[in-house]
C-alpha cells in the first residue's frame, strides 16, 4: 500500500491519547463518499481492499480520510454514524445497533486524522488489482 497512497496531511487532534483503532472514509473524484470502514491497522486493511474489493474498480479514488480513535467502540460508532448519515455508496447495510445505543457526547475525542491521496506517480489503485 505504501506505493499506492501517500500522506497528504496529518493532524494530531488529541496528543494525550493513542489511536488504537481507525475509521476511514473513501472519497471519489466526484466528491462522493464511496465506502466507510474501520480497522486496527489501516494500511493492512487497505491492502485487502486493493486485492479483493470489487467496488474499488468502479471508482476513481480522490482521497481516503483516516481518523484514529482510542477505542474500537468509538471507531465503530464513528463508522456507524457515517454509514447512516452520509449514505456511503458501497456500504449497503445500515448500522442500527451501534448507532442507536450511543450519544455523541459519550465518546472520546479522535486522536488524529490523516488524509491519504493516490500516488499517481506509482501504481494506479485500480490497475494494481
Amino acid at each position: 500500500m505504501g506505493d499506492q497512497l501517500k500522506v497528504k496531511r496529518r493532524t494530531v487532534l488529541d496528543g494525550s491519547a493513542k489511536a488504537m483503532c481507525f475509521d476511514y472514509a473513501v472519497w471519489d473524484t466526484r466528491n462522493r463518499l464511496v465506502y466507510v470502514g474501520i480497522a486496527y491497522n489501516f494500511r493492512q486493511r487497505w491492502a485487502q481492499h486493493v486485492r479483493s474489493s470489487w467496488w474499488l474498480g468502479e471508482v476513481e479514488v480522490d482521497r481516503v480520510e483516516v481518523t484514529g480513535w482510542p477505542t474500537r467502540t468509538a471507531a465503530r460508532f464513528a463508522e456507524a454514524c457515517a454509514i447512516n448519515e452520509q449514505a456511503a455508496i458501497y456500504n449497503t447495510a445500515r448500522e442500527p445497533s451501534s448507532y442507536r445505543r450511543a450519544r455523541e457526547e459519550e465518546w472520546p475525542r479522535p486522536t488524529e486524522r490523516v488524509i491519504y491521496v493516490p500516488d499517481r506517480e506509482s501504481v494506479d489503485l485500480v490497475q494494481s488489482r
